[in-house]
Formats: C-alpha cells, sequence, structure tokens
C-alpha cells in the first residue's frame, strides 16, 4: 500500500475577501494556511491563478489532467503581492476545492455575510455565483 503526504481539509480552503467589484472585476485578498498573511488580487483571473498555483504546491486536490498553453510553458500569477489593510471589504466568501477534474474545478463556495452556501461543478460556475451575490 502506497501512503501519500496528508494534506488536511483546512488547506484546500481559501478565504477570499471582495474589496471592489467595479465594471465586474473582482479586487481583493485571499488567505489560505499557506498564506494567512493573505496575497492581493486585481482580478479573477488572478484570484483563480493563485489558488490553482497553491493547489499544485500541495497536490491537493490532484491535478486530473495536465496543464495546457499556446507556447508549452506555464503562466504563474505574478503580480500577486502580500495583502497590505484588509479593511473594507464588501462580501467575505470561503471557497472550499474539492476536486480538480474535467480541467476544472469542483466544490463549495459560503458566503459568510449571507450565511448561504453554494456547489459549484467549474469554474465559470464559481465565477458566475460570485458574481450573482456581488452584484446584488
Amino acid at each position: 500500500m502506497v501512503y501519500t503526504k496528508f494534506v488536511p481539509f483546512e488547506s484546500k480552503t481559501c478565504l477570499v475577501k471582495a474589496k471592489s467589484y467595479a465594471g465586474k472585476n473582482l479586487k481583493g485578498t485571499v488567505t489560505n494556511a499557506k498564506f494567512p498573511e493573505g496575497l492581493e488580487f486585481e482580478s479573477q483571473m488572478q484570484l483563480l491563478m493563485i489558488m490553482d498555483e497553491l493547489y499544485d504546491e500541495l497536490n491537493s486536490p490532484q491535478r486530473a489532467m495536465e496543464r495546457r498553453s499556446f507556447s508549452g510553458t506555464t503562466v504563474s500569477a505574478t503580480g500577486a503581492q502580500p495583502a497590505e489593510n484588509a479593511g473594507g471589504q464588501i462580501a467575505t466568501f470561503r471557497i472550499n476545492v474539492h476536486f480538480r477534474q474535467n480541467a476544472s474545478w469542483q466544490g463549495t463556495v459560503t458566503w459568510l455575510e449571507e450565511e448561504s452556501e453554494a456547489s459549484f461543478r467549474s469554474v465559470l460556475e464559481l465565477l458566475m455565483i460570485l458574481d450573482s451575490a456581488l452584484s446584488e
């Protein structure tokens, strides 16, 4: 029997603090057990790249497919800076990614202020759920 390194469930959980959603461009900070001080992101794409790199480092949840790109090289979440001041947020979400299958993510997202939870079957569905909450 082969044993793999155990990754605590909390490591797969990211806390996203939305500071702005002007023009449907999400800005805020993301925290995790690996970077509790938080990292700032300036767009949804940068948020997803930060989280994806985290899961790659942890190898959990494991990627089911290799990442593809036009050039054959991977792009990192460049520009992610440590968060300065976490104040002034408009919403807070706890995102739990359970699986990374079918070239996407599956998991749950909880809107903490409203105490509501939704499941998502893809990254696009996750973004649509976040949009529905932030557009209210």
